[in-house]
């Protein structure tokens, strides 16, 4: 699905649903997809916080010295994404401060795989506002790979079994249509509301990566540490920080499945994303759900997220 396109589809829903900055009205909080305001993309502080104390590394893999080397390199692009969805006290996500006590009056919950401490908050606001949404999540995200611009790349190279490979590289980018070619029908050639497999896309930059990742029992762990991400916008790209970006996922060679993908956000960045007024009542809810990074005085300043998406395989075309 990817954080940063989420985060703009956040941000292009809430200026939509007539929220205004400094100076102008707001909507009430009642009419606003609230979950769209902070859904992924928040970095820097509003708080000072001592992060010394937090782990924030939820990876099982055992990070050798030296990068992984041979092997060969998977190419993977997100084919469906949604927000995670809880049922009862459980949800993907990853466990991101290394603690399963509560924090900020937050409880943590557990993973479908049973890892306790997992840090989420940000989804089930989104899911609790999609009925007042003409399509939920899932379809926009769908929308997005479709149209040509959720097309998320999963690179993973120096891989030598699909099973267990104790030193894999993987690599975050995005991809893109080849020049000339009409989007629609190229990415859906019957028009069935379903990636075509085998296609020729071009690729990007990488956006995040992790060097020294791994699989196990056929699971991908990748923790990319803080990633940059760029929220597309009408003007210029907004520039945030992605806390502890992981990614999780079953692999082989036909799909990438039950994927996840999480970190924290900052409250500073979601506001500046949506450009909202220091007392739009959207910043006290943002400021209520906020689970990461407690300073002094209880509060804290990101909040956690995690969504969920498969990926099939395609064919590397030109950089771009």
């Amino acid at each position: 699905m990817g954080i940063g396109t989420s985060t703009a589809k956040l941000a292009a829903s809430h200026r939509s649903a007539g929220v205004r900055s400094a100076g102008k009205s707001t909507s009430p909080v009642a009419r606003l997809p609230i979950a769209l305001l902070a859904v992924l993309g928040l970095s820097g502080c509003t708080l000072a916080t001592d992060t010394s104390p937090y782990v924030f590394v939820d990876s099982p893999c055992p990070r050798p010295a030296q990068p992984c080397t041979g092997g060969r390199t998977l190419w993977f692009v997100s084919a469906t994404g949604d927000i995670a969805r809880q049922t009862g006290n459980v949800i993907p996500g990853f466990n991101l401060d290394g603690t399963s006590d509560p924090v900020c009056g937050h409880a943590d919950v557990v993973s479908p795989t049973g890892t306790p401490g997992i840090d989420n908050a940000l989804a089930p606001l989104l899911a609790g506002v999609e009925g007042s949404q003409p399509k939920t999540w899932d379809q926009i995200e769908l929308d997005g790979i479709l149209e040509g611009r959720s097309l998320q790349i999963v690179e993973v190279e120096h891989v030598d079994d699909l099973g267990s490979d104790d030193c894999i590289g993987v690599q975050l980018r995005h991809a893109f249509v080849p020049p000339g070619e009409d989007v629609a029908t190229y990415l859906d050639a019957n028009m069935d509301r379903v990636l075509d497999s085998d296609l020729v896309l071009d690729y990007g930059s990488s956006s995040a990566r992790d060097d020294r990742a791994c699989i196990i029992d056929g699971v991908l762990h990748a923790d990319m540490g803080d990633a940059p991400t760029s929220i597309p916008s009408s003007t210029n790209p907004v520039e945030v920080t992605t806390t502890a970006l992981n990614v999780r996922a079953e692999i082989s060679e036909t799909a990438l499945t039950n994927g996840w993908e999480g970190g924290g956000l900052s409250l500073a960045d979601i506001v500046r994303v949506l450009d909202l007024a220091d007392d739009s009542p959207l910043v006290s809810v943002l400021e209520s759900a906020a689970d990461l990074y407690p300073g002094p005085d209880g509060r804290c300043s990101h909040l956690s997220i995690a969504l969920v998406f498969d990926s099939i395989p395609f064919v590397p075309g030109a950089y771009r």
